[in-house]
């Protein structure tokens, strides 16, 4: 059974990657239209407002003040 993506929104969960302030995130959703971008502080559970940028049909671009470390963030995008 397949899902019809016109009215099924799908998403990806992945941990934002370290050492570089602008995060490349490869969600894979086939869209230039994400329907929503939340990115968690692994050690609070707290969300952080994170300036973000679509980079291609298939990822994102998060843009921090410094650079995040191994595991510090994560991130769930939904389109």
């Amino acid at each position: 059974v397949g899902a019809d993506f016109t009215k099924v929104v799908a998403k990806f969960v992945g941990t934002v990657p370290s050492g570089n302030a602008l995060a490349t995130i490869n969600h894979n959703l086939n869209t230039v239209a994400p329907t929503s971008v939340t990115v968690i502080e692994s050690a609070s559970g707290n969300m952080r407002l994170v300036p973000w940028a679509i980079s291609s049909a298939n990822s994102i671009t998060l843009a921090f003040q410094s650079a995040p470390g191994s595991g510090q963030y994560n991130v769930a995008v939904s389109g």
